[in-house]
């Protein structure tokens, strides 16, 4: 069996999609994560004893600054659409194919912090099952 090349790169340029607007100067972090549980039932007998795998779920967490005074931030956007649902589609190099597409329900982010201190905050989205392609950035 050949062995597969491997050419892994440090994120230093993402691009990040919600809707219609850009938000990579707005995040630093985006993770697509799946969800698979098992149940069980036992009955009155040890005969009697079934186990299934639930639905996947999956969600996607992405890690933003707080951006206040700005009405467009995504933190902002996050706030007045919470609830909605929205295409996401995220680059991890934004000049490369490489592209992950899905549909989030957006989530509002805390708000606060420390002081002498950047906000930020990880709002975890429930997701449709990204997708993956190779599309050459527009």
């Amino acid at each position: 069996m050949p062995q597969v090349p491997a050419t892994p790169a440090a994120v230093k340029n993402m691009r990040l999609q919600i809707g219609t607007d850009t938000f990579e100067l707005h995040a630093n972090n985006v993770l697509w994560s799946k969800n698979t549980q098992q149940v069980q039932w036992q009955g009155g007998t040890p005969d009697a004893s079934y186990s299934d795998l639930s639905e996947d779920t999956h969600a996607c967490a992405i890690n933003l600054v707080n951006d206040y005074q700005n009405e467009d931030s995504l933190f902002n956007f996050l706030i007045d659409h919470a609830g909605e649902t929205a295409a996401i589609s995220y680059r991890p190099d934004a000049e490369e194919d490489f592209v992950q597409t899905a549909t989030i329900t957006l989530v509002a982010p805390n708000t606060g912090g420390g002081m002498r201190a950047f906000h930020e905050q990880t709002v975890t989205c429930p997701s449709t099952p990204p997708v993956r392609t190779f599309t050459p950035p527009a």
